[in-house]
Order: structure tokens, then sequence, then C-alpha cells
């Protein structure tokens, strides 16, 4: 099973898109469609095999693909989730089929504010101007 890597992620689903902000590294990333459904299933408890079995149980090809391995690898690289210990039978949310589409899940990742992200708000910042102002040298 995994979680969101807290506190380190913060993560919010807007309209429809899922925002995660690594804290760690700067790196914040987006996603819409499949990628917020995957998101919401792996962060809530369902085990790769159980989302297999979910997918296949409902025709979707996803069940017989190696996407949602392939999704939760990434969302381990980018260190966006962590693996915990516990039962998958312990705990079984209930996911919507509805909200479930064709598209591969995808997650772009966005580096533009990661020097800012980064910036300890204490120590390296322009003492007069405040965070996020950068000091210089």
């Amino acid at each position: 099973m995994y979680k969101a890597n807290q506190p380190a992620v913060v993560f919010e689903k807007i309209d429809g898109e899922l925002i995660i902000i690594n804290t760690l590294n700067g790196f914040y990333y987006s996603g819409t469609g499949n990628a917020v459904f995957l998101w919401e299933a792996v962060t809530s408890g369902w085990t790769p095999d159980q989302l297999k079995t979910f997918f296949v149980s409902i025709g979707h090809p996803f069940g017989s693909t190696t996407v949602i391995a392939d999704y939760i690898r990434i969302l381990l690289d980018e260190s966006l989730i962590v693996t915990v210990e516990g039962s998958a039978e312990e705990k079984q949310p209930s996911l919507d089929a509805a909200l479930i589409g064709d598209d591969i899940p995808v997650l772009s990742k966005y580096s533009d504010l990661h020097e800012l992200i980064e910036l300890d708000p204490i120590h390296e910042v322009e003492s007069d101007m405040g965070w996020p102002v950068q000091k210089k040298g």
C-alpha cells in the first residue's frame, strides 16, 4: 500500500485538476483525468493488484496493461508517495467507475518555481525585503 509522502508533499484537486507540490525538491506536478483517479485510489489505500482487478471487473484496458504499475513507479520515483505497511483488506475505499476515462494517466512535471519553493524563508532571503527575494551571492 502507499500514501502521499506527507508532510513533504502537498496536493489538492481543483476543478478536476490534480496539483502536487514536492517541497523537498521544489518541483510541482499537474494531472487530469485518470492521473487524478489513480492518485486518489493509490493514496487512499488501493494496492496495484486491487486496482488491476477493479479495472478487469469493469472491462477497462488498464486491467491488462502496465499502465497502473508505470504510473505508481513515476509517483515513487518522484518521491510523491511512500510505501506503508498494512493489509489491503483493512482499507478498501470506494471508487466511482463513472470517473474513469480512456486517457493514459499523465503527470506533468514543472520546475519553473523550483528555486522559489526550495528557498529557506528565514536564512536565504534579503533581510530588508523578505521572502521571496533570494540573497545575492
